[in-house]
């Protein structure tokens, strides 16, 4: 059983991390849209993979086709705080 709670607080403190990256994301491309800081492209880059499959979804479910926002960021972040909350419990 040990074993089970310590990949799941591993799991957790990873998508935590995840989380937070996004968040970075969200406030550098308010301040640099060009991307020319390091740190935008490094949290771009652990990002993007995981926002991805959820724009390419959404995408072919013809959800944010007509939206001048991407929700995909969005959805990704609601679905990494459900995921957490589910290893929370299942701890």
């Amino acid at each position: 059983m040990i074993v089970f709670t310590i990949i799941g607080l591993v799991a957790y403190y990873l998508l935590y991390a995840v989380e937070i990256a996004m968040l970075f994301r969200a406030i550098f491309s308010w301040f640099d849209p060009m991307m020319n800081s390091v740190f935008h492209r490094f949290a771009y880059a652990v990002t993007e993979p995981i926002i991805s499959p959820v724009r390419k979804l959404m995408r072919k479910l013809n959800l944010n086709t007509s939206l001048p926002i991407d929700l995909s960021f969005t959805v990704t972040v609601v679905l990494i705080i459900i995921l957490q909350r589910l290893i929370i419990i299942l701890i």
